[in-house]
């Protein structure tokens, strides 16, 4: 690699890593990092709960709630008044106290207005399962710019969207669906929400399991090299696994410079999909467990 290279490539992760510190400030003093508001939150909103198990917004609700969250949890519903025992809030105005994260699982034509009032109410995450944004065409894509857009220029962080949810062991946080997840040392990133469910049934046959699990869908703000850099200075996580399907322009460059330039040396195994015809197919699919 030429040495003009090396430098651009550290220049940019500097530049990166200073408006990561500026965004930590404008979320709260009990946050370290940007991403705390997401892997280590001590309140929840939930949109899109419903009582039905069969229903994704019931399960993911339940598996919040059975992973044993102990900070605030708000269900919003505008009709139910009650959610597997936890009483629903008319809107997110509605909730008593500050929001970390705002998991959002309505439809696409909802997630705009939704997303106003969170940057309105300061919530630092953002994390959105539904579909329908840059994998739907460029009338979606367009719609992904303008989310990430807003929420960058409030100082607030999108997990998503399109995809399965995440796991964070030590905040007992569960967003996945699944009733049980293993815990361990291993944090995953993935671009398939499939992908995580397998790994999870082999890490158990294994006696071993996740310290953090993301589902980073379209990844149209918070890209996989985020995630990373995160997962390298977490002390629960000894080891990084990644499955990616692609990387965006550039991407994969600032992947390679940020693994072998880290200060924190952890093994990382990256899983990349799509060497076969039938794997390409597969990844441009990017099937999501729902």
């Amino acid at each position: 690699m030429r040495r003009k290279d090396r430098a651009r490539s550290r220049k940019s992760a500097s530049l990166s890593l200073r408006d990561g510190k500026r965004r930590a400030k404008v979320i709260g003093t009990h946050v370290k990092d940007p991403l705390d508001a997401i892997f280590k939150p001590r309140s929840i909103a939930v949109l899109g709960v419903s009582n039905a198990m069969h229903r994704f917004g019931g399960r993911r609700f339940r598996s919040l709630i059975e992973g044993g969250f102990d900070g605030s949890l708000y269900p919003i519903h505008p009709t139910t008044r009650e959610v597997l025992g936890h009483k629903t809030y008319p809107s997110l105005r509605d909730v008593p106290g500050p929001v970390d994260l705002a998991v959002i699982m309505l439809r696409a034509d909802l997630v705009d207005a939704i997303v106003d009032e969170c940057i309105a109410l300061n919530i630092p995450g953002v994390l959105v399962l539904t579909g329908g944004f840059g994998e739907a065409g460029e009338e979606g894509r367009a719609r992904e710019r303008a989310l990430v857009e807003k929420l960058q220029a409030a100082g607030s962080r999108l997990v998503g969207p399109n995809c399965a949810g995440l796991f964070s062991g030590m905040a007992h946080v569960n967003v996945l669906g699944w009733r049980t997840v293993p815990e361990g040392s291993i944090g995953l990133i993935t671009q398939s929400g499939n992908m995580a469910r397998t790994f999870a049934v082999k890490a158990r046959l294994h006696a071993t399991g996740f310290s953090k699990i993301v589902s980073i869908g379209n990844a149209a703000d918070l890209k996989a090299t985020d995630y990373i850099e995160y997962l390298f200075k977490d002390p629960t996580t000894k080891v990084i696994l990644a499955y990616l399907e692609g990387f965006g322009s550039g991407e994969g460059r600032t992947f390679y410079e940020l693994i072998r330039n880290h200060p924190q040396r952890k093994p990382v195994i990256v899983l990349k999909p799509g060497s076969t015809e039938s794997g390409r197919r597969a990844a441009l699919a990017q099937c999501v467990n729902k």
